[in-house]
């Protein structure tokens, strides 16, 4: 990562704002949970100016890279079925808690994470704009995002997300 002059980013402290001045932030890499929070918050703020529904199209446009990464024929065109498959798995690769379960019908698809008390709204609508992305690349044609369940507004232990189809978005999709 290149240098960045972080001084007009709100919300940082001492120690983001020099992790940030000497090009040391990996992606990758693993920072103290409190750190990441601001870190995320504060390029949130900045590339999506706090907007949930553009957070959720960069999600969907970075699943492309992940789709490139050995996915890509469970995520092939109208086949449904590996690709529910596939978001469990991708999930699993991805994070060391809780799992995906995807479930579909004519209207669209429900995305369930377990075990994820402590998600946070960011989290869970990056979680959205990733399953957005992994349903675009079936060919499905998403009309908008329902998130059912938000841990981080007490409403359990699950994420619940819901994304509903654009009608006959999907007409060849194979559903077994």
């Amino acid at each position: 990562m290149r240098s960045t002059d972080s001084s007009s980013i709100a919300g940082l402290d001492a120690a983001d704002h020099a992790l940030l001045a000497a090009a040391e932030l990996d992606p990758a890499a693993w920072y103290p949970y409190p750190q990441y929070l601001r870190l995320i918050d504060a390029s949130f703020e900045r590339s999506c100016a706090s907007d949930w529904a553009q957070l959720h199209e960069l999600c969907a446009r970075g699943v492309v890279g992940i789709c490139e990464q050995g996915y890509a024929p469970l995520l092939d065109r109208g086949a449904l079925g590996p690709a529910l498959t596939a978001v469990s798995l991708l999930w699993r690769a991805s994070y060391d808690f809780g799992y995906a379960i995807a479930d579909t019908d004519p209207c669209g698809t429900t995305i369930s994470v377990t075990d994820c008390p402590d998600i946070g709204a960011l989290a869970g609508n990056i979680n959205a704009g990733w399953c957005l992305g992994l349903t675009r690349r079936i060919g499905a044609v998403v009309e908008r995002i329902e998130l059912r369940r938000r841990p981080w507004a007490g409403e359990g232990d699950e994420q619940v997300i819901r994304l509903h189809w654009a009608e006959r978005a999907v007409p060849a999709l194979d559903l077994c």
